[in-house]
């Protein structure tokens, strides 16, 4: 359907293929290190992770209501779907709703998406295809607000002491990590991270994530979030899906600074829908 544009926050990492073909416009989140604020993606991840590791003042911003403001007058568009990082996690929504009531021209309606990153990429990716179905926007939002619900995030974590530092992770999970030197892999699904596996190497994370994956069968894409891991774990991760899967799209993504603060280097993610 014509005259829906889509807007998220930057936490959402949609691929760029993606964010490219369908023009979609991102409210900036910022990051503060060094005496510095940056807006999120300004600058790599591989050029701040070395401080982010050693120094942990390190604080975020959500986007501002302005940096929405700005977008929604920037979209010719006369109604806007705007999805954002959940509310539990930052005042993202609560911002784009302040800036929505400034706008009176368009019919704008702004989702929590009770998930993050690529899970709110995955969201993102779900209403840009309603979109395309001419989906009416009425029924569109509810389509989206129901797969909020919906779309689940399994994240393997190299170290236990980034989630530690963040304080969402239950105590007594990040302190049996630390003493039996064991990665922890958790879920993200409707604002809630629960813990899934503990794991003794890598390889066993990447092993138990497909694991996940046969057992709920994922529709249609995954959405990949990862900070360093190799080409190779790339392509052995990517052939196991495809041998279960065989016509999914797998598409990676690096997490923001933002994310990589609260999960370290070797971390990798993926979102999914059930089909």
């Amino acid at each position: 359907m014509e005259g829906i544009r889509v807007v998220t926050d930057s936490v959402a990492t949609v691929p760029d293929e993606i964010k490219n073909k369908y023009n979609i416009l991102q409210a900036p989140c910022y990051f503060e290190f060094n005496g510095m604020i940056y807006k999120d993606n300004e600058i790599e991840i591989d050029k701040v992770y070395k401080y982010i590791d050693e120094n942990s003042l390190f604080k975020t911003y959500a986007p501002k209501p302005e940096d929405f403001l700005n977008i929604f007058n920037l979209c010719s568009e006369d109604k806007i779907i705007c999805i954002t990082v959940s509310s539990t996690f930052s005042n993202s929504y609560k911002n784009a709703l302040i800036a929505k009531d400034f706008v009176k021209d368009k019919e704008i309606e702004v989702i929590d998406s009770l998930t993050a990153g690529s899970g709110e990429a995955l969201l993102t990716y779900l209403t840009l295809k309603y979109i395309e179905e001419l989906v009416s926007f009425k029924n569109l939002i509810s389509k989206v607000k129901e797969d909020v619900f919906k779309i689940k995030t399994i994240v393997y974590v190299d170290t236990i002491k980034y989630v530690n530092r963040t304080g969402r992770i239950p105590k007594a999970l990040t302190n049996f990590g630390s003493l039996l030197s064991v990665r922890p892999i958790v879920s993200l699904n409707t604002a809630k991270i629960r813990p899934v596996s503990l794991v003794k190497s890598r390889e066993k994370g990447f092993e138990k994530i497909i694991e996940v994956l046969r057992r709920n069968k994922p529709k249609d894409i995954l959405i990949c979030m990862e900070l360093d891991i190799s080409d190779e774990e790339k392509g052995f991760f990517t052939n196991k899906v495809r041998e279960i899967f065989n016509d999914i799209e797998v598409y990676f993504v690096k997490f923001t600074p933002i994310m990589g603060y609260s999960v370290g280097s070797g971390a990798f993610g993926v979102s999914y829908i059930r089909s």
